[in-house]
Formats: C-alpha cells, structure tokens, sequence
C-alpha cells in the first residue's frame, strides 16, 4: 500500500539548492527564505551567490554558500561534508543547476558532450547519493529534479543536452517509483519557455547550422523564474510527482503521447526561441 504524505513542511527545514547563483535556483532560494528555510546554496558563480544573499537581505544565520564547480566528480562529496559539518541532515535536494550545448550532434565535440552529461545527468545522481541515506530517516524529505521542455521531447540540434535530460528523468521516476513506500517523496519538473541564464548563454558550437539554431531557440520565453519557482514549491508542498510549466510543455507532452514517432514535425515550426 502507498502511504499518503503529509504536506512538505517550509518553516525550518533544512534545504539545498543547486545553481543558485541566478535564473530560477536564485528565485527558489528567495522563496524558501520567505517561508522560513535554512539554505545551502550552491554555484561556481561566487559574486552571484554573494549577490543572491545580499539582494534578497538574507540573514547569514540561515544562509550558507558553497562556491563549487558541480561538473567535478568530487563536488557532491565536497557539498555533502559542508553540509554534515553543520546540519544533521537535509529536508529538500533541489538539483537544479545545468547547461546547454546548442549544435548538431557532429558539431558537438565529445569532450564537451561528456561534460554536459557530467554536470546535467551525473551531478544530480551523486548528490542524491551523498543525501539519500540521511533523508531516509526524515519522515518528510523531497527530492526535486528539474529538467526542461526537452525531458519530454528531443529536438534537432539538443543531442548533448536532451540526452542528459531523458536520462535524469528515466533515473528519477525509478527511483520516486523505489521510494513509494518509505524514504522522501520525488518532483520531477518540466519548465518550458523560462527566461533564465543558462538558456540564454547556451554553448553553441560556431558554424552556419548552429548559428541558426541558437537564433532561432526558444523564442517562447515568457515564463519567468519567479513564477516556475512559485509552481515548484506548491508542487514540493502538495508531493506532486511531476509539473509541467508553461503552455508549451503541456503541448511537448500532449505530442509526444499521441504522435511519438513524428512529434517534430508540428513542433518544428514553434522552435523559434531567441535571447535578446
């Protein structure tokens, strides 16, 4: 038998959030502050993770930093033993930090593909290794990954990054499905059209192809980080298992169960997103 949950629990819990420097991880970390959390934040960005306490007047007694690069193999032990040295445990693992690789798949070296499989499906997985064990014995722990619209559906020119993306989430409903009836409950969460950082300063490889690509992504985005961050915490509150923000990911998801095979050919035309 499934147990029911009980609603997550804000006030005082202890919470973790990758990519917190900016875009959507900056928006959550303000969020959670407001309801009441106490906050490791984590990024390689120093002065954005400086500026995220300062500019939301984050008191230093419920806010700690960690400076770290999550794409190296030893972050997530680093994070972990930061983290253990001053709490007994964690109530909420947001991973949330990632990147894009815009380009064809030939176009795309393996080095950075590696790379961005590393930081976007690997980082996560060792994190929640590191936590796991502790949050199993915290009646009301959450997990929640964050993918994109392309977690749901691969477009031409994404390989690297829609492959890093449906692995995290094949990974995840596993695991939530593992959890079902003891240990802390999983969100998996699909944002489309989210003006954040990493989609406006995605690497893109530099010939005609990708050029054009990266011109054309994601011109639909009109969703901002605050309101994704409001969604998610309502969905991490309730134990939603999985959300879906923004129009185009209810129209991704609605394509690609009823044309799986030939989903791109009525997504194509929509593919015009752009940074200005």
């Amino acid at each position: 038998m499934i147990r029911k949950r009980a609603q997550f629990q804000f006030e005082g819990a202890v919470c973790l959030v990758t990519g917190a420097a900016s875009g959507l991880g900056f928006a959550l970390a303000g969020q959670l502050y407001d309801r009441g959390a106490d906050l490791i934040l984590v990024d390689e960005d120093k002065d954005g993770l400086d500026y995220c306490k300062s500019t939301l007047n984050m008191a230093s007694d419920r806010v700690w930093t960690i400076e770290c690069n999550l794409s190296d193999p030893g972050s997530a032990e680093h994070v972990s033993d930061y983290l253990f040295g001053i709490f007994d445990g964690l109530d909420l693992l947001v991973n949330n930090a990632g990147a894009a690789i815009v380009g064809d798949f030939l176009s795309t070296p393996q080095a950075d593909f590696d790379w961005l499989m590393s930081l976007n499906f690997e980082t996560p997985i060792r994190l929640i290794r590191s936590f796991l064990p502790s949050m199993m014995d915290r009646p009301g722990a959450h997990i929640v990954n964050i993918y994109s619209l392309f977690g749901l559906v691969a477009p031409a020119g994404q390989t690297a990054y829609a492959a890093s993306k449906f692995a995290l989430r094949g990974f995840s409903e596993a695991l939530r499905h593992e959890l079902l009836d003891g240990g802390p409950s999983v969100t998996t969460v699909h944002p489309a059209g989210t003006h954040t950082h990493m989609v406006c300063h995605a690497s893109t490889p530099n010939n005609t192809y990708t050029n054009n690509v990266s011109r054309r992504y994601e011109t639909l985005l009109t969703s901002s980080p605050e309101d994704a961050a409001s969604d998610i915490l309502r969905a991490v509150e309730t134990r939603r298992a999985r959300l879906l923000i923004g129009p185009d990911a209810h129209h991704a998801d609605w394509l690609q169960r009823f044309v799986p095979h030939n989903y791109w050919t009525w997504m194509k035309p929509r593919q015009a997103l752009r940074c200005e």
